[in-house]
């Protein structure tokens, strides 16, 4: 069986209420991702840490699988139907390329304090850059 295979018959498991299934599914998606990761890193040639990949994958993964707690919430039911892999995929590109305000926020104020810019002072400038458009 392919990863994927394996990871659409968990996922069935899981939302039958297999605690066990459940476990497994993080635990191969998490792997999966990290393989993802590696290869999309390599691709365009980011640099990052070892523990980076760790970290970037455990939060694509989150955003996959928490989508199912979401959505039995919100009485509509989630799940992926053909390709596991392909869903992993999507979540990567979203973890390494895309950034909310505040994470936009926080890298710009480190950077103005690299530049030797008090802390305070640094988050004011850099909510500003952000608010207005900049970076």
């Amino acid at each position: 069986m392919t990863d994927n295979e394996i990871l659409l018959h968990l996922q069935d498991r899981a939302l039958t209420g297999d605690s066990n299934a459940w476990r497994d599914l993080w635990l191969l998606a998490w792997e999966v991702e990290k393989r993802i990761f590696r290869g999309e890193i390599k691709k365009k040639r980011l640099y990052t840490y070892r523990q980076d990949v760790d970290v970037l994958a455990l939060d694509a993964v989150s955003i996959v699988l928490m989508r199912y707690k979401k959505s039995y919430k919100s009485g509509k039911k989630w799940l992926v139907r053909k390709n596991y892999i392909s869903t992993l995929k999507s979540a990567c590109i979203q973890t390494l390329y895309h950034r909310t305000k505040s994470q936009k926020c926080e890298q710009l104020a480190i950077a103005y304090m690299k530049e030797g810019m008090a802390l305070n002072d640094a988050l004011t400038f850099a909510k500003r850059a952000i608010e207005a458009g900049g970076k």
